[in-house]
């Protein structure tokens, strides 16, 4: 997750970037996730493919595929977003 900011940060905007570091300080990593994914689609924030793989393994590990935090629909909005890089199929 650290990576995925650190990556994205310059891309995101200022207030976008530290929503998100603000709940991985306080070991909120499910609403980090969800925040990080969400900025970048709304920011259209590009996604290369090995991050997006990397990424959709994380959000599964966090249950985030079942259950999301914000947005009801943030599993379909996700892999529709990390669809885009290029020949990810969600499982």
């Amino acid at each position: 997750m650290r990576e995925c900011i650190k990556d994205w940060a310059p891309s995101l905007s200022e207030s976008s970037a530290d929503h998100v570091r603000y709940y991985v300080e306080r070991g909120e990593y499910e609403m980090a996730y969800e925040s990080l994914v969400l900025a970048a689609i709304e920011e259209n924030v590009l996604c290369p493919l090995e991050t997006a793989r990397a990424l959709l393994e994380l959000g599964k590990s966090l249950h985030l595929d079942t259950e999301s935090v914000f947005d009801p629909n943030f599993w379909r909005r996700a892999t529709g977003y990390f669809g885009k890089t290029g020949s990810i199929n969600d499982s």
